[in-house]
């Protein structure tokens, strides 16, 4: 699977025109957590007494849902290996 996607690579190589359109799709995602980053920041700070704020419940502070949503827990443990060609665990 590895020497297929190598070659795959070699056939389709990343251009900057490639690396530009990755950016403008990912822009929307990264815009609202950016958004929120700034808000938790502003919110925190010692001057802001966020139980008092008649809004705080609204969803533009909420936490926006994350882009790709990783599992978790006993059945989705990952394993390490060594080379990405030979199938021998780091650690048992």
């Amino acid at each position: 699977m590895l020497q297929e996607f190598r070659k795959d690579g070699l056939n389709a190589p990343l251009n900057a025109f490639n690396i530009l359109e990755i950016t403008e799709n990912s822009n929307a995602r990264r815009l609202s957590h950016t958004v929120h980053r700034v808000l938790k920041y502003l919110l925190k700070s010692p001057d802001v007494d966020i139980t008092s704020y008649p809004h705080r419940d609204d969803s533009a502070i909420q936490r926006p849902p994350p882009v790709f949503k990783l599992e978790c827990g006993p059945k989705h443990i990952t394993l390490q290996y060594l080379l990405g060609t030979v199938d021998i665990p780091e650690a048992g």
